[in-house]
């Protein structure tokens, strides 16, 4: 292989690293998105979670 054909290969394999770390860092910043959607939903289940109990307690009989 001539040095021309080697430099060749090695610039495609940069360009190709170049392309994963792109694609690694927008999946990172997708991934931090899910992660704040996922919180997010935590809070609205232990908000539904506590207006259920609360809900029970009132339909609940008084002793």
């Amino acid at each position: 292989m001539t040095e021309r054909e080697l430099q060749r290969k090695l610039n495609i394999v940069w360009e190709q690293k170049a392309k994963v770390e792109a694609e690694k860092i927008n999946l990172e910043k997708q991934l931090a998105k899910i992660d704040k959607q996922l919180e997010l939903l935590k809070v609205q289940e232990d908000e539904l979670d506590n207006a259920r109990h609360k809900v029970a307690q009132k339909k609940a009989p008084k002793k």
